[in-house]
């Protein structure tokens, strides 16, 4: 069994150092670093390659997907 020293040592030790780190130097590197992306590009994956590479071209393919699949239904006629 612990002696209550041993307990209050750790406290002091935590309050004296874990403290200032946990709630001053770890969030103030954090905020600091917050833009910080030379680290890599986690999000960028291989299926949306060509998004990152020219946005307009993709968005304006989307739209001309949509414009042909609503002439395709007014074609069509009745569905189903």
């Amino acid at each position: 069994i612990r002696s209550r020293y041993d307990f209050l040592f750790w406290f002091i030790f935590f309050t004296i150092v874990g403290v200032p780190v946990f709630y001053f130097f770890l969030p103030l590197y954090a905020f600091w670093h917050m833009d910080d992306f030379s680290w890599g590009e986690t999000r960028k994956v291989a299926a949306m390659k060509e998004n990152f590479s020219s946005p307009q071209a993709q968005q304006a393919a989307a739209e001309k997907d949509d414009d042909s699949e609503s002439d395709d239904d007014e074609e069509g006629g009745v569905m189903g």
